[in-house]
């Protein structure tokens, strides 16, 4: 049922993204955030959270195995909680993240997330 609804969301997803989306699986290793800038205290600029996972390539050309999404996405609640849980559960994850690095120059942008026991 899970590899259905992630096909369906691929295949919806992807008519509107102009990148590839490349599928994901494994345990979350470390989870972090911070503001768009990281020297700055500007409270009017968006916040990342980020998670690494060790079966990721490294993003857009670095070493950094990451995924993330910023606080302006409308999912970011929801993926915050499903990241924060899985990571304390050590469980697996897959879901689709966007071949491209727009939310962070060093992190995949995610799509898709799902947790599995």
């Amino acid at each position: 049922m899970k590899n259905i609804l992630i096909t369906a969301l691929t295949i919806i997803v992807s008519t509107f993204a102009y990148s590839e989306m490349k599928p994901f699986e494994g345990t979350i290793y470390l989870v972090g955030s911070h503001l768009q800038s990281h020297g700055s205290t500007d409270l009017n600029q968006e916040g990342i959270i980020y998670f690494y996972m060790n079966n990721l390539p490294g993003a857009c050309g670095t070493t950094h195995k990451r995924i993330a999404v910023t606080t302006n996405h409308p999912l970011f609640n929801t993926f915050s909680a499903m990241i924060l849980s899985a990571h304390a559960q050590s469980a697996t994850v897959n879901g689709l993240y966007i071949d491209s690095c727009t939310y962070r120059s060093d992190a995949w942008d995610l799509a898709v997330l799902a947790i599995k026991q």
